[in-house]
C-alpha cells in the first residue's frame, strides 16, 4: 500500500513541497509503528521552523523597504518672488545679463520684471532657488524674498513654460507695475502687491 502525506507549508513552493511528499511517503514505506510517529514529528517540526524563518526574514525585508523610502530625500518645489533694487535690460548691464543666464541655466521658469525697483518670479527646485539666490548675490543683486509659495505637484505646478522677461517703462525705467498685477493675480497672491514691491515700507 503507497503511502500518502498532506501539508501545508506557505513558505515553501509547490516544486519544493512536492519534493518533501515524495521523501516522507518513501520513508514511510520503509518504516512502521513508532519509527513512523518519531519521522513525522522531526520533519513536521523541521518544517514548522523552516516556515518561521522564512516568514521573519521577509517581515524585516519589508520594514527595511519602507525605511528606506521613508528616509529617501524629497525634492521640494517652490515659488518665489523677490525684490530687488533695480535690473535693466540691455547689453551693457552685465551684471543682469549674468542673473539672466543663471536662471536659465539652473533650469528655472519665472518672470524678470526689469526697472526701479524690479521684481523677480522663479520657480524650481528649493536647492536651485537657493543657487540663483547665491549667484544674483555675487553680481551685486541682492534678491529679497516677498513670498514663497509651495508646488505641492512639484513641475506640474509650474505656471511658466519658461523664463519670461518684463521690459520696464519708458526712459526713467520704471517698473511696468501694470502687468506685474496680472502676473500676481494669475499667481493667486494679487494681494501681496505692494508688500512685494515695498510700498507698505515705505508708508
Amino acid at each position: 500500500m503507497r503511502a500518502e502525506v498532506s501539508f501545508r507549508c506557505d513558505g515553501i513552493s509547490r516544486t519544493g513541497s512536492d519534493a518533501v511528499k515524495a521523501a516522507i511517503a518513501s520513508h514511510l514505506q520503509q518504516c512502521a509503528g513508532e519509527a513512523v510517529m518519531s519521522l513525522v514529528e522531526d520533519i513536521t517540526h523541521h518544517m514548522i521552523e523552516l516556515s518561521t524563518r522564512m516568514a521573519t526574514a521577509h517581515a524585516q525585508q519589508q520594514v527595511l523597504a519602507h525605511g528606506q523610502a521613508d528616509d529617501a530625500p524629497r525634492m521640494l518645489y517652490k515659488r518665489c518672488t523677490f525684490l530687488c533694487d533695480h535690473m535693466l535690460s540691455g547689453r551693457q548691464h552685465k551684471k543682469e545679463s549674468k542673473v539672466r543666464d543663471v536662471c536659465e541655466g539652473l533650469g528655472l521658469t519665472g518672470a524678470l520684471f526689469y526697472g526701479k525697483p524690479s521684481v523677480v518670479i522663479v520657480e524650481g527646485s528649493e536647492s536651485e532657488i537657493e543657487q540663483f539666490v547665491r549667484e544674483a548675490g555675487r553680481q551685486g543683486k541682492a534678491m529679497k524674498k516677498r513670498k514663497t509659495q509651495s508646488l505641492v505637484v512639484g513641475n506640474a505646478d509650474r505656471r511658466y513654460q519658461k523664463f519670461v522677461l518684463v521690459q520696464a517703462i519708458g526712459k526713467t525705467d520704471t517698473l511696468d507695475t501694470g502687468t506685474l498685477k496680472e502676473h500676481l493675480e494669475d499667481l493667486g497672491i494679487g494681494a501681496k502687491f505692494k508688500h512685494i514691491i515695498g510700498v507698505e515700507e515705505l508708508q
